[in-house]
């Protein structure tokens, strides 16, 4: 009989550390909602986005940080669930690996857009195949250039839409340009 009380003490022990992994993980995730919330309502507030808009940024820095902070916020709610179980060690390990994989993955894929159009951009400007005041037509674009930089084009159309077009497209497809006179 003695063994039966051990293994219902082994078996409490494992749903205590079960139930308090459960906790820790619903506190984190909670925690993290507030304080990727809380962030991005102060950034707003400051009116970050506004500010780095007439810098030229293209993208919405509140937000992202806000859910930067917000999943950093996660990811030590389950590290610390986990370490309920005595097993950080090799999760570090393994978190580490996939880390590494998704960060290689991803420099891969932003990097199979950049050098195509950075070596279209390079031979346009170099060429002087398109420049600033351009009329062009490619596919279903139809407007005037008004940027040509090593990554994209822009153009206006004539409804005032400005279109960013790769120049990776604009390097592959058929460009119909009347040359603005100079």
């Amino acid at each position: 009989m003695a063994w039966f009380a051990s293994l219902i003490g082994i078996f409490s022990d494992f749903f205590t550390e079960i139930v308090l992994a459960l906790m820790i993980l619903l506190i984190g995730f909670v925690l993290g909602k507030i304080i990727g919330r809380v962030t991005y309502l102060i950034l707003h507030q400051a009116e970050l986005n506004r500010v780095l808009k007439k810098l030229g940024a293209k993208i919405s820095i509140e937000r992202s940080l806000s859910k930067i902070l917000e999943y950093f916020t996660n990811v030590i709610a389950v590290i610390l669930a986990v370490n309920q179980f005595k097993i950080t060690g090799i999760l570090a390990y393994v978190v580490a690996i996939i880390l590494l994989a998704l960060i290689m993955f991803s420099l891969f894929l932003s990097f199979r857009s950049i050098i195509p159009n950075f070596v279209s951009g390079l031979f346009m400007v170099r060429k002087n195949k398109i420049r600033i005041g351009d009329a062009v037509r490619v596919n279903n674009i139809e407007g005037k250039v008004i940027i040509v930089d090593f990554f994209e084009t822009l153009i206006k159309t004539k409804s005032g839409e400005i279109i960013h077009v790769p120049n990776v497209l604009l390097g592959k497809n058929v460009v119909f340009v009347k040359r603005r006179k100079l």
